[in-house]
C-alpha cells in the first residue's frame, strides 16, 4: 500500500492539531467552572457583575438584594398584546442554586415542586405594591398587574426581588391573565 501524498498527510496533521486544541479548550473551560464552583459553593454557575444571581427558592420573598426607591422602566414591546419586559437593572433574574442538572429529578421535575417553593400571596402582596411603585404603575392598576417571576420557578427561578417584577397586562385587560401565561 502506498503512503498518502504529503498534502494529505499535512491535512491529517492539521485536523489532529485542531482537534487537540479544541479538546484542550474544553478541558480548560470545565476546570474553570469547577474551580469557580469550589470557590463559591452557593452559586450554580460562575457569576460576574450584572449577571443572574443565585438565591435559594423558599416560600418567602427575599427583599434585601435591591436598593429601596430604585426607579425601574419596563420595556414595552407591544402594549396592546401585553408584550412587556422588565427593566434588566431592576429585575435581572435569580436562580435557585439547589436546582442543578444533578438535582432536577428531586426539584423542578417533581410534581408539585413550585407549590412548595412559591411564596404565599400574603407575603407577595406588599412586595407587589413596592414593585408597582418602582415601575411607575399606579395602584389603581393592581388588579391587572401580575407579580411575575422573570425566571419561572418551574425552570429553577426563585422568589428573590431580583426575579420578581410588577408585570402590567395588555391594554384593556380585565385581569392579570397574560397571553404569555398560556404558553
Amino acid at each position: 500500500m502506498e503512503s498518502p501524498a504529503p498534502a494529505v498527510r499535512g491535512r491529517r496533521w492539521m485536523a489532529l492539531l485542531l482537534a487537540a486544541l479544541i479538546l484542550a479548550a474544553v478541558i480548560m473551560g470545565v476546570m474553570w467552572v469547577m474551580r469557580s464552583r469550589s470557590e463559591n459553593p452557593g452559586a450554580s454557575a460562575p457569576t460576574s457583575p450584572g449577571s443572574i444571581k443565585a438565591y435559594p427558592a423558599r416560600p418567602t420573598v427575599l427583599v434585601n438584594d435591591e436598593p429601596d426607591g430604585q426607579r425601574c422602566t419596563a420595556q414595552v414591546k407591544n402594549a396592546a398584546k401585553g408584550m412587556v419586559l422588565p427593566d434588566p437593572a431592576c429585575t435581572p433574574g435569580a436562580i435557585d442554586p439547589a436546582v442543578t442538572q444533578q438535582t432536577i429529578r428531586q426539584t423542578i421535575c417533581v410534581s408539585g415542586y413550585t407549590t412548595k417553593v412559591r411564596a404565599s400571596v400574603s407575603l407577595t402582596d406588599s412586595f407587589k405594591v413596592l414593585s408597582m411603585r418602582q415601575y411607575g404603575i399606579p395602584s389603581s392598576k393592581s388588579s391587572v398587574t401580575e407579580l411575575d417571576h422573570l425566571i419561572p420557578l418551574s425552570l429553577g427561578g426563585t422568589n428573590s426581588r431580583s426575579n420578581l417584577w410588577a408585570q402590567p397586562n395588555r391594554a384593556g385587560a380585565p385581569s392579570t391573565a397574560n397571553p404569555k401565561d398560556g404558553v
